[in-house]
């Protein structure tokens, strides 16, 4: 196979607005300046807050610096697919097949429509039910099949965060917190 990134058009699916820079970031940023296109479909947004009282983004302040980091980063486009809180942190309880056909089918910005050479999506051993639920949604919207029916993109790649090795299994007893 000959690569060459300006030849490719990559569609990053990320839960949550961040998850595409924690997870490829720098992917973006080399493909990007190779001259490839590049598009992201966010899932949901939704309020959030950390430990302090004071920290707070609504999906409004969220999509807003969604747009910020398109322009900086030079993104090709974007999507929302699923906006405001219902299933922001929720994504697991959308029925498998809605959330495939919005991957597969049904986004502005889904397979069938954009036709990607490359697919990037969240590991599916994070610990985040969201990233769970949208890399079965990858899994079940690249299956093999008839080449002639549905777009197929060459390259599938997982994605991971840091945060997704943060588990008490790797742990010695002694340090898990009761």
């Amino acid at each position: 196979m000959n690569f060459t990134w300006a030849q490719q058009r990559i569609l990053i699916l990320s839960p949550h607005p961040d998850d595409e820079i924690l997870g490829c970031g720098g992917l973006i940023h080399k493909a990007k300046s190779a001259g490839a296109e590049v598009f992201v479909q966010f899932l949901t947004v939704g309020n959030t807050t950390d430990q302090s009282s004071s920290v707070f983004s609504s999906p409004t302040e969220r999509n807003d610096e969604i747009k910020r980091v398109a322009d900086y980063q030079r993104w090709d486009g974007w999507h929302m697919a699923f906006p405001g809180d219902e299933y922001h942190l929720r994504l697991d309880q959308i029925p498998r097949l809605e959330l495939t056909n919005m991957v597969e089918q049904e986004s502005p910005l889904a397979i069938a429509r954009l036709r990607p050479t490359m697919l990037i999506a969240p590991h599916r051993s994070s610990y985040n039910q969201d990233h769970q639920a949208v890399a079965e949604a990858a899994h079940t919207a690249t299956r093999p099949s008839n080449t002639r029916l549905r777009h197929h993109p060459d390259l599938v790649l997982a994605y991971e965060e840091a945060a997704d090795q943060w588990r008490a299994d790797g742990l010695p007893p002694e340090m898990w917190t009761p």
